[in-house]
């Protein structure tokens, strides 16, 4: 079961604009220098910026919120959804001939 919003167990990431938004400041601030956004498999569809408030500040341009299971370690990827019609995707490398459970 993942901890509550209020638990720090939560980031949104924005590879396009290079920034995070971080729990429980709830402000965006620049991706260290040691990020790689080739790597960060994780995008969405988002394509905007939402005004200043509680909730639709945190709104970026590809957005996705990664979360962290506290009881098993397993990191999720979801889209924030503060927009219709968004989508998220990864992106994974492959081996031809090799299968894959996802």
């Amino acid at each position: 079961m993942l901890k509550p919003f209020n638990c720090f167990d939560w980031w949104a990431i924005s590879r396009h604009e290079g920034m995070t938004y971080l729990n429980p400041t709830l402000n965006w601030t620049k991706l260290p220098a040691s990020f790689d956004a080739v790597k960060f498999a994780w995008d969405s569809t988002e394509s905007g910026s939402g005004a200043d408030g509680q909730w639709n500040a945190q709104l970026r341009t590809n957005e996705v919120e990664i979360q962290r299971d506290v009881q098993t370690g397993n990191i999720y990827a979801e889209l924030a959804a503060f927009q219709s019609g968004t989508a998220i995707k990864q992106t994974i490398a492959t081996t031809p001939g090799v299968m894959y459970r996802i």
